[in-house]
């Protein structure tokens, strides 16, 4: 049995995240510089804007406690300002290394704040244009509008 693998082409690893999986997809893009890109979708709130009880979203206890994804942060609850670190970090990282990243937030997410994720990415200084922001007057789905434009910004940055 032949265990060697091909190299991969670090140019062509992009990673597509919807709500968690967009959260998810951030990190490991910002951990790992073989990922080119990442497409997260409704994927983020900033945490340290992310109140429990407001609107509805759960706060970052959902996050430490719900979900125990990352436990660590039930340390900041009530307390969120003093988090460590935020999504305009993860962002800028990504960037900042000349990765790639589509933020798609929809105005009417129920979980995640349009307003909030906007100022978050306008805050992560880009010179090389590599993030992009599309917000639409559209719910937290995965529809068919929300697929085309995932692969036609795939396309874009994948071409050869």
């Amino acid at each position: 049995m032949d265990f060697n693998t091909p190299k991969s082409d670090t140019n062509s690893i992009y990673l597509v995240g919807y709500s968690l999986g967009g959260m998810v997809g951030l990190h490991a893009a910002a951990l790992d510089n073989r990922i080119k890109g990442v497409a997260s979708i409704s994927g983020f709130m900033p945490f340290r804007g992310d109140i429990g009880g407001e609107g509805g979203r759960g706060g970052v206890e959902r996050w430490s406690k719900l979900y125990q994804l990352q436990p660590r942060l039930g340390f900041f609850i009530g307390s969120e300002e003093k988090i460590p670190y935020d999504y305009d970090d993860v962002l800028g990282e990504i960037v900042g290394r000349g990765g790639e990243v589509l933020v798609y937030a929809p105005l009417r997410d129920r979980v995640n704040s349009a307003t909030d994720v906007e100022e978050c990415v306008k805050s992560v200084v880009d010179e090389d244009n590599n993030i992009e922001l599309v917000m639409l007057d559209d719910i937290n789905s995965l529809n068919d509008a929300v697929h085309e434009s995932v692969n036609g910004w795939l396309a874009r940055k994948t071409q050869h």
